[in-house]
């Protein structure tokens, strides 16, 4: 017999006569029946798959009334969130905008300061947010969207951030991209209604163009095509595209 055959033989019976102390309940002793060790261990891991399943779960479901707000804010119109928003919520908003910090090209980048993050009723809440909605002469796009959760301090409860997109044109008609990050917690009542009980930004930023860049040509060629709001849609999505290339070879890219 090969001396690998000996080792690996060796290396068996060493594996088959030797137990830890997990498997036999005593160290060196035969396998103890009704050890809670492993069970114990098994629940455990259960436990914390059920509540990564629940989270899993809210997550998404807060992540859809997110994505209702956002529809109803296009419209222009904050009353009609009020009821996404719990009777009283924590919140701090984006107070004042400052001069531009840098300048590239044709858009200008904005910082802006926070008033302090307190507890206000709905509807003070609300009329921050319609002041961030007013800023937008008109509005093409509005976004909250989650960016991670954890469990809250209660059960139905989750907490973690947001980030925001505002995308319009200003009072001077001037094309303003909005953007805002944020903690944000809600809490889901019985009959899975959620309801945001923080809102606080701490980090936002407004980007300008100081003239367009491009000129709406499809329009006048009679190949415009204007589909109804996301909320009024009876038909399935519509999927829409661009192509980009150098096609005049002079560097820069063509659309």
């Amino acid at each position: 017999m090969s001396s690998t055959r000996i080792l690996l033989l060796s290396l068996l019976v060493f594996g088959l006569t030797s137990c830890s102390p997990l498997e036999t309940g005593r160290e060196g002793g035969p396998p103890t029946t009704g050890s809670s060790t492993q069970p114990a261990t098994g629940a455990k891991a259960q436990l914390a798959l059920d509540e990564l399943e629940l989270l899993e779960e809210g997550t998404e479901s807060l992540a859809n009334h997110l994505l209702d707000l956002s529809v109803r804010a296009r419209s222009g119109d904050a009353s009609r969130l009020g009821d996404g928003f719990a009777p009283r919520v924590r919140a701090a908003f984006p107070e004042t905008m400052a001069a531009a910090k840098d300048r590239f090209g044709f858009f200008s980048d904005h910082d802006w300061s926070f008033d302090a993050a307190t507890e206000r009723s709905r509807e003070e809440v609300l009329a921050e947010l319609q002041g961030l909605l007013d800023r937008h002469h008109s509005l093409e796009d509005v976004r909250f969207k989650l960016t991670g959760t954890e469990p809250g301090d209660r059960p139905g409860r989750i907490v973690g951030r947001f980030k925001s997109f505002l995308v319009g044109r200003d009072a001077d008609g001037r094309r303003s991209w909005f953007r805002g990050k944020g903690d944000l917690a809600a809490s889901r009542d019985e009959s899975g209604r959620w309801s945001v009980d923080a809102l606080v930004f701490d980090t936002a930023h407004t980007v300008r163009a100081s003239r367009d860049l491009f000129t709406e040509v499809g329009a006048p060629a009679g190949l415009a095509h204007e589909d109804p709001t996301y909320a009024e849609r009876t038909e399935g999505l519509r999927s829409h595209g661009a192509a980009a290339g150098d096609l005049d070879g002079d560097g820069l890219l063509d659309l």
